[in-house]
């Protein structure tokens, strides 16, 4: 286990938080794309949004393995892990424009599960941050 700096622990509080809503807005829009319902033959998304799709991914994994850098400092860190979890939340805003918006709900719901598995493991908290 690691040890948080007291003067972090309401930051670090406030981002466990922080990624337990983006979890809860990411299950929001799971349940909303399924409530869409699952129909027919549906349009592949076009290139654009499946790009738009792993960039959001990438930026949540890179922001993620910077924040745990040992040479960052902790509020830099604590910045850059906000990032990463913003960036699961906007695959869920993609996941419900790709199911409602270009009718293609499978789609949709893999953009919102990616998210979910990038938010749910966010970086170690490292107690041996510099301030």
């Amino acid at each position: 286990m690691t040890t948080e700096a007291p003067e972090l622990a309401p930051t670090l509080q406030s981002m466990r938080r922080t990624q337990r809503i983006v979890l809860g807005w990411l299950a929001a829009c799971t349940l909303l794309i399924v409530a869409h319902g699952f129909e027919g033959d549906e349009p592949a998304p076009d290139r654009a949004i499946a790009t738009a799709g792993v960039l959001l991914a990438l930026a949540a994994i890179v922001l993620r393995r910077v924040a745990s850098s040992p040479t960052i400092l902790a509020r830099t860190a604590l910045a850059l892990r906000l990032g990463g979890l913003l960036a699961c939340g906007a695959l869920g805003v993609l996941g419900l424009y790709v199911a409602y918006g270009l009718d293609s709900p499978e789609s949709g719901i893999l953009f919102t599960l990616a998210g979910v598995i990038f938010a749910l493991r966010p970086s170690p908290l490292d107690s041996q941050r510099r301030d």
